[in-house]
């Protein structure tokens, strides 16, 4: 408590009043100087003046007309307290305000009732927070992924110990025999991923469905386990392709073509090979259990030819399925991409067809250079002479080449064509002969060439085949592909008019072209 201390009054200097007590502040003396004490934080006469119940209910009586109640519901002690014409006269207690205040935040808390307090925690929402263990992950999802990702590895690990025991070519035929004796498998694993691929929507003849992705940009176009894990990143439906493109590529197996390997997986085994003790023999029991444990590592860094398509912008992957009479079936698989004629040379095998000074830029960009496509000849064209002869004599002529004026501006302009990276069946050969599927092949080829000359783009892709003479006569220079001015050759190229055309690789490892110009 406060006091004041009269320092001109000596005989009073023991005398402590209330510092805030009118009688500490003199009438007569107002130049009298008082010394302000501070009060003790434990003195007693800070608390409340006691008060009885019965006091406080009139109060609260006279100060909160909401709580007041009628005469005939009072009880008859308050009823005799109550003086009604005191409420306007009475001022205003800090208390009661207070009281009343905190019985209004009260009210605005918890209902008045039990009943309605009930009712009002059933509508209330629990607030969510974030979970600190990152988004739940989808079970069915990572279960079909699982999947077809193992069945992936497994074919990869078959067709590699096959292959390095027996060599590519007996390899090959073992990859598509195994395709077909895991089809059920491969075509369930397809089926599971399918509903975090996209919408599927009718193609445009409307006899088979069709769905569509388009690559996600990351840091680089070179396909490695970095780029796929920041693509794996942009959510379930870019996980749900990755693993849709391995499975894509164990059930797309031919003796043809194999689709298992986007990486030389034979070249990183033979290095590997070599450092390790007792691995030197092919029938060695430890090689073939090396073999097997680092097919997953290896296989991390890109499964499958189709996966490159995954991180490239400019990449298009369709999928397509015929409706079967016990559901749909996967029927084809293509990849294709737009980008000036020259890049999409360069993407090709062995930096593509152009050789010696012709790979470079600027040579080939030099004035004066010519360019021609030295066309396939027909069966008609062709003398009955042995197979070996006639592989090397199914082009025209080089002296009756004719340097193609169109095919030197697409080279040099940035101009976009369609390079068709990919093309396969998604079933053995008895499957799609009894579900028509290579009917929808051809038809999905048709459309991309038709649409691209709607809108004046040419389109390109190798023809990946032992024989791609007797593959371009048997499919692309037959009905409607013709009928769009689709070409199949070898490219050719030399310094000026005056010179000869240079020469090339040998017959065998030459690049024949398809090509169809806008």
């Amino acid at each position: 408590m406060g006091f004041g201390l009269n320092l001109n009054n000596e005989e009073n200097t023991n005398n402590l009043r209330p510092f805030n007590s009118p009688k500490l502040l003199p009438q007569s003396d107002p130049s009298a100087q008082y010394l302000q004490v501070a009060r003790p934080f434990n003195s007693p006469r800070l608390l409340p003046t006691k008060r009885s119940i019965e006091e406080a209910c009139v109060e609260l009586s006279f100060e909160l007309p909401c709580l007041q109640l009628h005469s005939a519901e009072r009880p008859a002690k308050q009823q005799k307290l109550e003086e009604p014409e005191l409420v306007l006269e009475q001022p205003v207690k800090q208390a009661v305000l207070e009281l009343q205040h905190n019985m209004e935040i009260l009210g605005e808390i918890l209902p008045e009732t039990p009943k309605e307090r009930c009712t009002a925690a059933a509508t209330l929402t629990p607030e969510k927070f974030p979970s600190l263990r990152g988004p739940k992950t989808n079970q069915a999802l990572e279960e079909a992924v699982e999947v077809a990702m193992r069945l992936h590895r497994e074919a990869v690990t078959a067709y590699v110990l096959e292959k390095d025991l027996r060599g590519e070519d007996v390899a090959d035929k073992f990859a598509e025999q195994w395709s077909a004796d895991h089809y059920e498998e491969l075509k369930n694993a397809i089926l599971a991923l399918v509903p975090w691929t996209g919408e599927l929507k009718a193609s445009p003849c409307g006899s088979y469905d069709l769905v569509k992705f388009k690559g996600i940009k990351t840091k680089r176009h070179e396909l490695s386990k970095r780029q796929l894990q920041h693509f794996r990143a942009e959510g379930a439906e870019a996980r749900a392709w990755e693993a849709l493109c391995a499975a894509l590529a164990a059930i797309s197996s031919r003796k043809e073509k194999i689709w298992l390997e986007y990486h030389d997986l034979s070249s990183q085994l033979k290095d590997m090979l070599k450092k390790l003790p007792g691995c030197k023999t092919k029938t060695s029991a430890r090689r073939r259990a090396a073999i097997r444990e680092a097919i997953p590592e290896l296989v991390a860094e890109g499964a499958g030819g189709f996966a490159e398509s995954l991180i490239d912008p400019r990449g298009e992957h369709c999928l397509t399925f015929a409706r079967g009479p016990s559901g749909p079936l996967p029927a084809t698989s293509m990849t294709y991409r737009r980008m000036p004629l020259w890049d999409a040379l360069k993407t090709m095998d062995d930096d593509g067809p152009l050789r010696g000074a012709a790979m470079e830029k600027k040579w080939s960009f030099a004035a004066g250079r010519e360019f021609a496509l030295q066309d396939l000849r027909k069966e008609e064209e062709l003398h009955p002479v042995g197979h070996k002869d006639r592989s090397r004599k199914e082009r025209k002529f080089a002296k009756h080449l004719q340097a193609d004026k169109q095919i030197q501006e697409l080279l040099r302009s940035k101009k976009p064509v369609v390079l068709l990276d990919t093309l396969a069946a998604l079933a053995p050969r008895d499957v799609c002969k009894n579900n028509s599927l290579s009917k929808i092949v051809m038809t999905e080829l048709e459309t991309l060439l038709r649409e691209a000359k709607a809108r004046g783009e040419a389109v390109v892709f190798t023809l990946g085949s032992d024989n791609p003479h007797k593959l371009a006569e048997r499919v692309y220079l037959r009905g409607s592909l013709a009928d769009y001015g689709m070409r199949c050759g070898c490219l050719r190229w030399r310094e000026s008019a005056e010179a000869s055309w240079a020469r090339e690789f040998q017959w065998d490892d030459r690049i024949t072209l398809c090509l169809q110009m806008p």
